[in-house]
C-alpha cells in the first residue's frame, strides 16, 4: 500500500484550476505593468511639454490600476482557498487510507509500536504533508506560472534588465539547493526528537497511577526535561537552518531590485529604454515578490514533506492482517464448527491442530506466555497464521471478508477496553443497528440494570478513555453485554472473570451455562475447567494435552463420541431422576440450533427427572438428515444416533434401547421417520412443524411412503409395528406461509396440502385412517399452537409447546 497520487479526481480540477489562477495573475500584473509604464512615458515624463496633464487618460490608467488590483486581490484569495482544499482533501484520503490500514493491523504489531509514534504520523506527519501540497505545491504551481510568464513579458519589455534578474535568481536558487541537504538532516532529527517525546508522554499519561503509586513523578519529570530540552535544541537548529534558506530568498528578492536599478539607469543613459520601463519594470519586481518568497519557502515544505512521506510510506508497508476487498466472500452462517489445522505463529504457537464442535465450552489453560491469548487472536483474526488454517464451518477465515468474521466472533479481553463516550455507545459497539429488542436481551442477560441504575445518567453516563470512571466489575460487565451482543458464533473470552466479585462471577458461569453458541474462554480456575466440555492445555505454543471432563448433572454438555471424533451431541443429565432414566432425544432443524433446543428443555428436563439428548448433525456429513440419510447423500443420520445413544449409556447407566424422541422443522422430519424405520427403539414421538412426510402407503417409494427403497438399504417399513407407536404434530396456527425452506412441489400440495399446518394436520389423519385399517386405536394427536409461526423460540415462548411435548410424552403414558 502506497501513498496515492495527488492527480486525480477533484484534485486534477483544482491543479488545473490553480494553474489558471496563475495564468490571471500574470495577466493582471503584465496588464499593471503596462498601465504603470503608459502613466509614467505619458503622464509624468510628456505631461510637461504637452501643456498639462491628460485628464480623460488619467482616468482610464487609474481605473486599469484599480481594477487590476481588484483582480489580484480576488485572485490571491481564491488562490488560497483552492489550496487548503487541495490539500485538506489529500489529506483526509491519505488519513482514511491510514485508518483502514490501522485497523488491519494485528495485535501484536500495534502492541510492538508506541502510540504515540502512531498518533504523530497522524498529526505531525499529515501535517507536514498538507503544508507541502497547500503552501508549497499549490504557490509553486501558482507563483511558477505567474512568475514565468511576468518575465517573459519583462524580456519583452527589455532583455537585458531580464537577463540581470535572471542571473540572481538562478544564483539564489543554486545557493538554496546546497542548503537543502542540511535543511532535510535537521528536519529528520527535529522528528525523531518529536516522536520520542510524544511516546513517553502519551505512555505516562496511560500509566500515570503507576507513576504516582511508586513515587516516581521526579524521575519521570526528569526525564521528560531532557527530551524536551534535546527537541527545543533540535527546533533551534531547524529553525536557523530554515531561516538561512528565508535569508537566502530574501536577499534574491532585494538584488533583483538592485540590478534592475542599476542596469535600468544603464539602459536609460543608453537611449535603449525610456524611464517607463524601468519603472514597468521595478513593478514587475515588486509584484512578483510575494511570488518569489513564495517559491523560496517551497524548498522548505518539500523537505518536510519528503521526510514525512517516508514515515507514511513505512507506516503503510507494515504487514497487515488483510483488508479484504469488496468481492472477497463473506462467511455463510453455520453452526458455529472451528477447525484448527496445524496453525502455527512465529514465536507464538507452533502445529496447533484440533476441532471445537459447535455449542462447546472449550477452556484453554497453561503457564504464562504458553500461546493462550495468541490463540483467542486467531480465531478472532486479529492475528493471521504463518502456517495452516483456521475454519469456521469449513471456510477458510483468511480467505472471508474480514467484516463478517467480525460479526461472527464477540471477544472479552484486557486488549478490548471500553471506549470513550456513552455507555449506550460501548454496548452496541458491535452491531450499533441492533434492534432494541436485543439490546434489552443482553441487558437482562448480563443483569445491566443493576449496573446502570448506580450510574448518574443509567446508559447516557459518559465514560472516560477505558471506562476509567467505572469499577473493574463494572467494566468487565459491560464489556461481556458488548461481546454477547447479536449473539456471535463463537464467544472468546480471555480471562473475562478477572475483578468479578461473588455475584458476578456466578452470573459469568450461568451466561456459559446457558449460551447457546460455541465459548472459548482463558481461566485458570479450576471450577471452571470442571464445568468445560473439553480443557485444551498448551506449554511453549504447543497443544500439549486435551482433557473431557465427566458431564456435570444439571448442566447442559457438549459430547464426542470416542470412536467417532465427528460426531458430537448435547447431554443434559438432571439432578434429580425420575424413577428410571428415561432418555428424550431432541432433534434440531436446518439451522441446527440443537444447543438451543437442549437448554430450552432443560427445565422441563429437571422436572421430569428426564435425560435430554441432542445430536449435532453436520451439514457436511448429514445433509439428508431430515430424510435419514439416504444413499449417496451423506452418512446415514439414524445410524449415527444409535452410536450417540450408546455412548449416553456408557457416560449415565440409563436404559437407551428405547427412547422418547421429538424433533422440530428438519428434526420433525427425521422424527416421524426414524419411529416408522425403528418402532423398537422409540417409546412415543413428538414431530414439531415438519416441512412434509413420509405417509404410511406401501405403493410410494420412500420418502413420499413406506415403500421399499435402495436408497435406504437394511431398514424395511412395516406398519403393524411403527403405528403402535404414538405420535403428537405439532404446528404453529400461523404457520401457514411458503417460505423458501419449505419443500414445494405439485405431487407433495396434492398429497399432503400446501402448508405445514394442512400437511400435519393431513398427515396426523392418514395415520389415524392406517391404524384403524391394521384394528389399532393408537393415540395420533395434532395440536396447533396459538399465535405461533415457524419460529422454534416462539413457540416455546407463545405457544407452550415445551408443556405440550413433555405432557404428550410423560404424563399420557
Amino acid at each position: 500500500m502506497s501513498l496515492p497520487t495527488l492527480m486525480s479526481g477533484r484534485r486534477a480540477r483544482l491543479i488545473f484550476g490553480l494553474v489558471s489562477n496563475g495564468f490571471a495573475q500574470a495577466l493582471a500584473t503584465v496588464t499593471t505593468v503596462l498601465l504603470v509604464k503608459t502613466a509614467f512615458d505619458r503622464l509624468i515624463i510628456a505631461t510637461p511639454f504637452e501643456g498639462g496633464p491628460n485628464g480623460p487618460l488619467m482616468i482610464r490608467i487609474a481605473g486599469g490600476l484599480a481594477f487590476c488590483a481588484a483582480v489580484l486581490a480576488w485572485l490571491r484569495m481564491r488562490e488560497r482557498v483552492d489550496s487548503e482544499r487541495l490539500g485538506q482533501d489529500y489529506i483526509h484520503q491519505i488519513r482514511i487510507l491510514m485508518f483502514k490500514h490501522l485497523s488491519a493491523l494485528p495485535s501484536r504489531t500495534l502492541q510492538r509500536r508506541s502510540r504515540g509514534a502512531i498518533v504523530l504520523r497522524f498529526i505531525g506527519d499529515l501535517n507536514a504533508l498538507k503544508q507541502w501540497v497547500s503552501f508549497g505545491f499549490a504557490r509553486m504551481t501558482v507563483s511558477g506560472v505567474n512568475t514565468v510568464i511576468a518575465l517573459t513579458a519583462l524580456a519583452a519589455v527589455n532583455w537585458r534588465l531580464t537577463a540581470g534578474v535572471a542571473v540572481v535568481v538562478s544564483a539564489g536558487t543554486v545557493h538554496a539547493f546546497r542548503l537543502g541537504r542540511r535543511i532535510r538532516a535537521a528536519v529528520k532529527e527535529s522528528r525523531r526528537r518529536r516522536a520520542v517525546l510524544a511516546a513517553n508522554v502519551n505512555e505516562k499519561i496511560a500509566v500515570m497511577p503507576v507513576v504516582q503509586v511508586f513515587g516516581q513523578s521526579r524521575r519521570e519529570r526528569r526525564r521528560i526535561g531532557r527530551q524536551s530540552r534535546r527537541l527545543r535544541d533540535a527546533m533551534i537548529e531547524r529553525a536557523g537552518k530554515i531561516g538561512r534558506l528565508r535569508a537566502v530568498s530574501q536577499a534574491t528578492i532585494a538584488l533583483s531590485s538592485a540590478i534592475l536599478l542599476i542596469l535600468g539607469a544603464n539602459e536609460v543613459s543608453a537611449g535603449r529604454a525610456t524611464p517607463g520601463t524601468v519603472v514597468a519594470s521595478m513593478t514587475i519586481v515588486g509584484l512578483l515578490v510575494p511570488s518569489l518568497r513564495d517559491l523560496g519557502r517551497v524548498y522548505e515544505y518539500w523537505h518536510s514533506a519528503a521526510v514525512s512521506s517516508c514515515k507514511i510510506d513505512e507506516f503503510l508497508s507494515t504487514p497487515a492482517t488483510g483488508v479484504s476487498p469488496f468481492k472477497t466472500p463473506r462467511l455463510k452462517p453455520g453452526a458455529g464448527r472451528l477447525d484448527l489445522v496445524d496453525v502455527s505463529v512465529e514465536d507464538g504457537l507452533e502445529s496447533i491442530s484440533g476441532t471445537v464442535h459447535p455449542g462447546m465450552v472449550i477452556v484453554l489453560t497453561g503457564p504464562n506466555a504458553a500461546g493462550k491469548s495468541t490463540l483467542l487472536s486467531l480465531i478472532a483474526r486479529l492475528v493471521n497464521p504463518d502456517r495452516g488454517r483456521i475454519l469456521l464451518d469449513g471456510q477458510d477465515l483468511t480467505g472471508c471478508r474480514l467484516s463478517s468474521v467480525r460479526r461472527a466472533v464477540g471477544m472479552v479481553s484486557p486488549d478490548l477496553p471500553l471506549l470513550r463516550g456513552k455507555v449506550e455507545k460501548n454496548l452496541r459497539y458491535r452491531w450499533p443497528e441492533a434492534p432494541e429488542e436485543e439490546l434489552e436481551r443482553v441487558r437482562r442477560l448480563c443483569e445491566l440494570d443493576a449496573v446502570l441504575a448506580e450510574l448518574p445518567k443509567g446508559d447516557q453516563t459518559r465514560l472516560s478513555e477505558g471506562g476509567g470512571n467505572l469499577s473493574f466489575g463494572q467494566r468487565q460487565r459491560i464489556a461481556l453485554a458488548r461481546a454477547l451482543l447479536g449473539e456471535p458464533y463463537i464467544l472468546l473470552l480471555d480471562e473475562a472473570e478477572a475483578h468479578l466479585d461473588a455475584d458476578a462471577d456466578r452470573l459469568l458461569e450461568r451466561i456459559l451455562g446457558f449460551y447457546p453458541r460455541t465459548v472459548i474462554l482463558v481461566t485458570h480456575r479450576a471450577e471452571r475447567q470442571k464445568n468445560a466440555d473439553a480443557v485444551w492445555h498448551l506449554e511453549n505454543g504447543r497443544l500439549a494435552t486435551i482433557e473431557y471432563p465427566p458431564p456435570s448433572l444439571g448442566r447442559v454438555c457438549a459430547r464426542v463420541v470416542p470412536d467417532d471424533p465427528e460426531l458430537s451431541y448435547f447431554l443434559y443429565q438432571p439432578v434429580h431422576f425420575g424413577r428410571e432414566k428415561r432418555v428424550l432425544v431432541t432433534v434440531h432443524g436446518i439451522h441446527r440450533r440443537a444447543k438451543e433446543q437442549t437448554l430450552l428443555f432443560s427445565e422441563l428436563a429437571e422436572k421430569y427427572g428426564v435425560i435430554l439428548v441432542s445430536p449435532l448433525f453436520a451439514q457436511t456429513r448429514f445433509p439428508d438428515y431430515q430424510r435419514l440419510g439416504r444413499k449417496g447423500r451423506g452418512d446415514r443420520a439414524d445410524l449415527a444416533l444409535q452410536k450417540i445413544l450408546s455412548d449416553v449409556q456408557r457416560l449415565t447407566g440409563a436404559d437407551t434401547r428405547k427412547v422418547y424422541l421429538f424433533g422440530y422443522s428438519g428434526g420433525g422430519q427425521f422424527a416421524h421417520r426414524y419411529t416408522m424405520a425403528h418402532p423398537d427403539r422409540v417409546e412415543r414421538a413428538v414431530a414439531a412443524a415438519a416441512g412434509w412426510y413420509t405417509y404410511p402407503d406401501p405403493d410410494l417409494p420412500y420418502p413420499q411412503g413406506t415403500g421399499r427403497s435402495s436408497k435406504l438399504p437394511g431398514i424395511d417399513f412395516e406398519p403393524k409395528r411403527f403405528l403402535q407407536i404414538p405420535v403428537c404434530s405439532l404446528v404453529g396456527e400461523d404457520d401457514v406461509s411458503r417460505d423458501v425452506v419449505l419443500r414445494a412441489s405439485r405431487r407433495i400440495d396434492r398429497q399432503q396440502g400446501v402448508t405445514r399446518l394442512e400437511r400435519a394436520r393431513n398427515w396426523t389423519h392418514a395415520m389415524r385412517e392406517a391404524a384403524a385399517a391394521q384394528g389399532l386405536d393408537t393415540e395420533f394427536i395434532f395440536r396447533a399452537l396459538p399465535s405461533c409461526t415457524h419460529s422454534f423460540s416462539e413457540c416455546m415462548q407463545k405457544g407452550a409447546m415445551g408443556s405440550e411435548v413433555f405432557h404428550f410424552l410423560f404424563d399420557r403414558m
